[in-house]
Order: structure tokens, then C-alpha cells, then sequence
């Protein structure tokens, strides 16, 4: 430290400025506007707070030299003067330096001054600090700005965490829970689909990782589940069930849905802590497992307990909570989703039924919805007017191929706002492994034609 103290006291007697000076801060040299402040006193903390130039430096010869993640605007204090200081007093520089992007509001700043701020602790209060740091790691690119809004948060709460992700771990712990008395399949599986699709995601995971691209390494994650609801749908474990009864081909079945999912929640772990405990207890997984060596396929142990309870991500009610009363329901408006539940899970009435408005529609105009890779914003005619609709198929068609074909929509839903855009309907689709596919109709049968 005193050889710190001493190369700034040169500068000082070299410019010609008293050291009391330090607090009104050091006109540059050659200009005079720009001002140096604290840069000393705060840039050393990092160090001093370890115990350097104390009689106790166990802490900085342990942890020094270290990685900086900062604000982008504070890029050049860290790359440029606090790399000489070190260098001045023949000290390690930083590992590396990383500088990450800002949070916008409406492509501002988000500052007190102009009162577009995001109350984080009301947004953990609603949804857990898991949902806000999922929201945060999965809509933003690593170093670059993003743009908030509570209805791209609710939306990917809805989507991704109670739709995929919850619904998914509901199902398949629900399944194991009847088939097996409880318990995790006792027939575990070596030689499999999902685990030729572990082999190759949790590789590009761990790699995203290393390279600090979060948002990349869970649509690596989001690829492994995808392929478990297409796994499941394919198989319909419930149909194998009622024909053969908890024989071993469903055991196998069982055990592959729950043990990639295992995995998938070992992913989680760094972004979702408290989930990934609670979703591995239901599991019938060991909590504590959560490091690199967890990702092998072989982890989820045969004839263990799991739970069945409410679901880890309850569905929100947009439309309510935008309108201020914040209501969390497990019903909610429509949300695209990749999922495709047990036919043997929920029965309506045919009186229920009748209820909903199918008709045949003729798409007149479509566009992606910015900021997202699944939606489509729609233009429909459904014989009387034209609509909106917003739908969760970007990922198979692209606009052309949509306009002039005729599709079934549900007409009488309540409207609902994904990514800021008013959906008055939704389009029905099939799910194969997690990508849509439309219903069509004869391009004879009119827009507005009742579908029975």
C-alpha cells in the first residue's frame, strides 16, 4: 500500500496539487472539465478489504488476484487506471474484467431523476427473488442493454417457469407418484432419447457458462426440456399404464422423465437456488447435488420418495395483476406452451364444451413480435371483423407462409397483452417435441365457418 500512497503523492507534487485538494478532485491534465474523484480511495477497497497492507493478509493472498464484474460506464476507472496502480506497485492485475450492459425503461436509463425505476423487493414480494433472477438472466444478452416491462416479466413467468418448467415437473412427478406408489421408478434406463439429448445439451451449457452467456446457456437447458414433454407426449405413459399396468417399459419411461429433469434442475441451480432445492426434493433427487458432476446421466437413485404438492410456479393472472390487484390463479389467459397434458388429468362437460367458440379464420397480415423468438402477431378475419391475435409459433413459420391460410381460432376468450400487444383469441396448434403445428382447413370452407 505505501508504495500505492507514494506514486499518487508524486502525481500530486508533479501537478502541482496540495492533497487536500483530493476532495473538490484533480483537474486532468489537458482538461481541465474532466475531474478525477475517489478513484484511489474506492478502486484500493478491493484489495485493502482483504487485508493488504495489514498484518493479516491471509484473505488477499487467497483471493487475489480476482475477476471484476461492473457497469459498463465504469469500464475505463477498472481497464485502465486501476490496472497502473497496480502495475505501480508491482501487484497482480485482475483475472478479467467484465463489463455488463443496463436495464432500460422504455429505452431509458433506468435512473430516480426521470422516475422510471423497477422496485425489485415488490417484484421478489409477488414472485420469489428465483422468477426475478430467471427473468433477468434469460431476457438479457450478457454485456449488452435491455428493455423491461412487467408484461415481458409475466409473460415469461406464465410461459416459461409455470408452463415448461413447472408443469412438466407436476406431470412427471405426478405419474411416478400413481404408477409407483410414491416413489421413483425402481427400473432405471441407460439407453435412451433423452439421454443422447443430455449428452449433447449439457455440454453447450457448461461452455455458455464458462463464456458467461446465461441467456444461451438456458435456452440450452430449455432444448433438454422440450424434448421431455415430446418424450412424454410420444410415449403416453398413462395409455402404457391402463394396458400393462407399472411394468417395466413404463418404469423406464418414468425414470428417463424424472432423470432428465433432474439435470435440468442442476442447471437451474446457479440462477434458481431455492427452486432447485424444492424441485429436487419432489424429484426424489439429492438437494445438495448441484455441481458439474450432477449433469451426468445415472444421478436419480430408483425407489425413492418424491412429492407431490402445489405447483412450484402457480400460474398469474395477467390481466389482474396489470390491473393492479395482483391476483395469482391457477387458470389464467392463454399462454403458447409446449405442453400437452394426460388426457386421464381434466374432463369438461360437454355442456362446457359448447361454451367455446371455434371458427375457421383467414390470417391477413403477420409479424414477429419484437424482443421475442415465439411470437407471431397476427391479423385475422374471423368472418365478421378482423382481430389480433398474438401466437407462439414464430419458431416453425415465418410470416409469408402464414398470410392467406385459413386456421381455427377460439373467438370468445378474454383478450390478454403478451409483450405489450393485445391477443384477442388464440390460434390452436399441435405440439410435436415442443414445435406448433397449425391446424389447417380446406382454403374452400369460408372465414366465420363454426368449427363442431
Amino acid at each position: 500500500m505505501n508504495e500505492v500512497l507514494s506514486f499518487v503523492e508524486q502525481g500530486l507534487k508533479d501537478l502541482s496539487i496540495s492533497r487536500t485538494s483530493i476532495k473538490w478532485g484533480i483537474p486532468f491534465p489537458g482538461n481541465p472539465d474532466h475531474v478525477i474523484y475517489v478513484w484511489m480511495d474506492a478502486l484500493t477497497n478491493y484489495i485493502s478489504a482483504l487485508g493488504f497492507g495489514s498484518s493479516d493478509d491471509a484473505k488477499f493472498q487467497k483471493y487475489w488476484p480476482a475477476e471484476h464484474l461492473i457497469g459498463k460506464d465504469i469500464v475505463r476507472f477498472h481497464a485502465v487506471y486501476w490496472p497502473a496502480f497496480l502495475m505501480a506497485a508491482g501487484l497482480e492485475l485482475p483475472k478479467r474484467v467484465i463489463g455488463h450492459g443496463f436495464w432500460l425503461r422504455h429505452q431509458q436509463k433506468i435512473s430516480k431523476s426521470l422516475g422510471n425505476v423497477v422496485r425489485p423487493y415488490n417484484i421478489i414480494q409477488d414472485f420469489g427473488a428465483d422468477a426475478l433472477r430467471y427473468y433477468v438472466m434469460r431476457e438479457m444478452v450478457f454485456g449488452q442493454d435491455q428493455d423491461y416491462s412487467d408484461e415481458a416479466l409475466l409473460f415469461r413467468y406464465n410461459a416459461d417457469l409455470a408452463n415448461d418448467l413447472g408443469n412438466t415437473l407436476s406431470r412427471a412427478v405426478k405419474m411416478s407418484d400413481q404408477y409407483f406408489g410414491g416413489k421413483t421408478p425402481p427400473v432405471p434406463c441407460d439407453d435412451n432419447d433423452l439421454l443422447l439429448m443430455t449428452q449433447r445439451v449439457v455440454p453447450e451449457y457448461l461452455s455458455a457458462m464458462d463464456d458467461l452467456a446465461f441467456q444461451r446457456a438456458l435456452d440450452a437447458a430449455w432444448k433438454l426440456l422440450i424434448s421431455i414433454n415430446g418424450y412424454i407426449v410420444s410415449r403416453e405413459p398413462w395409455k402404457k399404464f391402463k394396458e400393462n399396468g407399472a411394468d417395466e417399459t413404463l418404469s423406464k419411461i418414468i425414470w428417463n422423465a424424472l432423470e432428465a429433469q433432474r439435470i435440468i434442475w442442476v442447471m437451474m441451480a446457479p440462477f434458481m437456488p431455492a427452486s432447485t432445492t424444492e424441485a429436487l426434493k419432489r424429484l426424489g433427487a439429492d438437494p445438495k447435488a448441484i455441481d458439474r458432476k450432477a449433469l451426468q446421466w445415472g444421478g436419480l437413485k430408483t425407489n425413492a420418495p418424491v412429492h407431490v404438492t402445489d405447483p412450484i410456479f402457480p400460474r398469474i393472472d395477467i390481466e389482474t395483476y396489470l390491473g393492479g390487484t395482483k391476483k395469482m390463479s391457477e387458470s389464467g389467459p392463454p399462454i403458447e406452451t409446449t405442453q400437452a397434458a394426460p388426457p386421464d388429468l381434466a374432463r369438461i362437460s360437454i355442456d362446457q364444451f359448447m361454451e367455446i367458440d371455434l371458427r375457421v379464420a383467414e390470417i391477413r397480415a403477420a409479424e414477429k413480435v419484437e424482443k421475442s423468438k415465439k411470437l407471431m402477431k397476427l391479423s385475422v378475419f374471423d368472418g365478421e371483423k378482423e382481430r389480433t391475435l398474438v401466437a407462439g409459433i414464430a419458431t416453425k413459420y415465418t410470416p409469408e407462409e402464414l398470410v392467406g391460410r385459413k386456421v381455427v381460432i377460439v373467438a370468445n376468450l378474454q383478450p390478454a397483452t403478451l409483450m405489450g400487444v393485445e391477443s384477442n383469441g388464440m390460434v390452436l396448434a399441435a405440439s410435436i417435441g415442443g414445435e406448433p403445428s397449425l391446424i389447417s382447413v380446406d382454403p374452400s370452407v369460408p372465414a366465420g365457418t363454426k368449427v363442431k
